[in-house]
């Protein structure tokens, strides 16, 4: 395999550990609104399918995501590399407070 640590590799190894932090959050809240849910309204179905919608993301995609980056980006030219880092630094940002607030709403619950 040819491989080289670039800029758009490092962002598909920081996105792996990402992912090890994001996946167990979506997971967790998955469990824990099906397990607690007991009324089957459309805004509670609607959150669910969000929820593993969400979690589907997490799970698979972003892993994926990363073992692209870290294994092809050196077949990408350098624009194609900002634009990866461009896109998988929104895809941080954007989730981070999600698995952040998910994270604290975890630890406030009560057993």
């Amino acid at each position: 395999m040819n491989m080289s640590i670039n800029w758009a590799a490092l962002v598909g190894l920081f996105l792996f550990l990402f992912w090890l932090v994001a996946a167990p959050s979506a997971i967790a809240q998955i469990i824990f609104n099906l397990t607690r849910r007991s009324d089957y309204s459309k805004m509670v179905i609607a959150k669910a399918v969000m929820q593993v919608l969400t979690a589907i993301g997490r799970v698979i995609c972003i892993p994926i995501i990363a073992v692209i980056l870290f294994t092809q980006s050196w077949r990408l030219d350098p624009i194609l590399q900002f634009a990866s880092i461009l896109m998988a630094l929104g895809i941080i940002i954007e989730s981070s407070s999600a698995v952040a607030t998910e994270y604290i709403s975890w630890r406030q619950r009560k057993p």
